[in-house]
């Protein structure tokens, strides 16, 4: 409603101006009819505003999109690490292997945490952009192997390619860093 009220006197001004206008016109020249001086007023407020209107979109325009403020591109961790054995689905063989990769926000971590996880976790990866491909692309590039199971962000396979794994993900994120 309020939204009502200032365009209603946003209209009221510029029609007061316009009046005010057509007044003095007519009063300095009363030989030409006051319904002429209406419309070369409004015609010229038109053009003014058009103008002013063209100009603006032209900024808005040159404009460059931006999704996320500045300084907040690269605020993403990634982070690999092995399920615990109590979390381990039942038909897991035993020489299989679970990781989680999870890919977080680092200011959702208290530093002690992300500490922690760069310590403990298998593979550990700071100043990722926040798009989401990259957790699209390693799982693209897992599926391709005939050993790997994927569930979510859970990935099973024989553990003694754990390291040739990493090393895929790695990659991965690599390559999409580099375009």
């Amino acid at each position: 409603m309020k939204a009502c009220v200032n365009y209603l006197h946003h209209v009221t001004t510029i029609m007061d101006k316009i009046n005010e206008t057509v007044i003095a016109e007519h009063d300095a020249d009363k030989t030409q009819a006051i319904a002429d001086q209406v419309h070369i007023v409004i015609n010229t407020v038109i053009d003014t505003l058009s103008d002013r209107i063209t100009e603006l979109n032209q900024q808005v325009r040159q404009l460059a999109p931006r999704a996320v403020p500045n300084g907040k591109e690269r605020t993403y961790i990634l982070i690999v690490e092995e399920v615990n054995e109590d979390e381990l689905l039942e038909e897991q063989q035993e020489d299989h292997i679970t990781i989680r990769i999870r890919r977080t926000n680092r200011k959702d971590l208290r530093p002690a945490k992300i500490e922690r996880y760069r310590r403990e976790s298998l593979l550990f990866i700071n100043n990722l952009p926040i798009a989401m491909t990259i957790n699209e692309k390693i799982q693209e590039t897992l599926q391709s192997r005939q050993d790997v199971k994927i569930w979510s962000t859970h990935y099973t396979f024989p553990e003694d390619q754990l390291d040739f794994i990493i090393d895929i993900i790695q990659a991965t994120i690599n390559t999409e860093r580099a375009h």
